[in-house]
């Protein structure tokens, strides 16, 4: 038997007038209104500010607050400023007068910055809005040291606190560009109705998507030395496997040593 779709399974075990409750902060706006539209269809209703961890998850962790370091300039082959004036110009051409981001790997490639919040990933959780008038980077101050901070703001980007995103989207007074498949449903929502919303694929996803002969360079680099561990780790497991205890956390283990 095929496994349902979400969706499908909702409306199948709801009755007509009852509620799904979904955390807005955590789904993203596309996928938000096509359930809408589907619970709709049956009468039935969303909710998207309901977080059941908060109930349920009482030493639940805060926020990382793991420190972001600059990359310097010499690995992504372009300052930030320049980034941020490429991006504006594709806005120009899309009839937007501004960008709203939410995807963490787009901000630290736009910003040039790496941090430490997610498992395996370098990225730093914030949000960006960008426009000619002014950038604004949306993050926890404590993440930035001086220098960071220093780095930024000569970038001619503006620092805000990472909860105020919310606050300042629901000022925004004119167009802005989106991508609805990332960025919160919860976000997308406090935006004015008075705005014009250009929801497409994120112009700084296009530009990110183009590598530069320096991250090409990097690139490359990267899956030498990539090469090279795999091949150490399969010489490894060549020798140890015969010994028939070889456990598959002794390969975690010996891939990630435990520090």
């Amino acid at each position: 038997i095929d496994t349902p779709s979400i969706d499908a399974w909702l409306t199948a075990e709801l009755s007509e007038g009852e509620y799904v409750g979904i955390d807005g902060k955590v789904y993203a706006a596309k996928d938000a209104f096509i359930l809408t539209n589907k619970l709709n269809s049956k009468g039935l209703h969303l909710i998207a500010d309901y977080d059941p961890f908060a109930d349920i998850w009482h030493d639940r962790p805060a926020i990382p607050k793991n420190p972001v370091f600059v990359l310097p300039e010499k690995y992504t082959g372009e300052p930030c400023r320049k980034k941020i004036e490429r991006i504006c110009e594709n806005l120009a051409e899309l009839g937007a007068k501004s960008l709203l981001v939410a995807s963490l790997d787009t901000i630290a490639w736009i910003f040039n910055i790496r941090g430490n919040d997610v498992h395996c990933n370098p990225v730093a959780v914030s949000y960006a809005y960008i426009s000619p008038q002014e950038s604004i980077l949306f993050i926890d101050p404590k993440k930035l040291s001086p220098e960071v901070a220093g780095y930024l703001e000569n970038e001619g980007v503006t620092l805000a606190e990472y909860s105020k995103v919310y606050d300042y989207v629901a000022k925004i007074s004119t167009s802005v560009c989106l991508d609805g498949n990332k960025i919160p449903f919860s976000l997308y929502n406090v935006i004015p109705s008075s705005c014009r919303i250009v929801d497409i694929l994120s112009p700084a996803d296009l530009m990110k998507s183009c590598k530069n002969e320096v991250e090409i360079t990097g690139t490359r680099n990267a899956m030498q030395r990539d090469g090279v561990a795999l091949v150490r780790f399969l010489m490894w497991l060549e020798k140890a496997v015969p010994s028939g205890n070889v456990k598959e956390i002794d390969i975690n283990i010996h891939l990630f040593p435990l520090n």
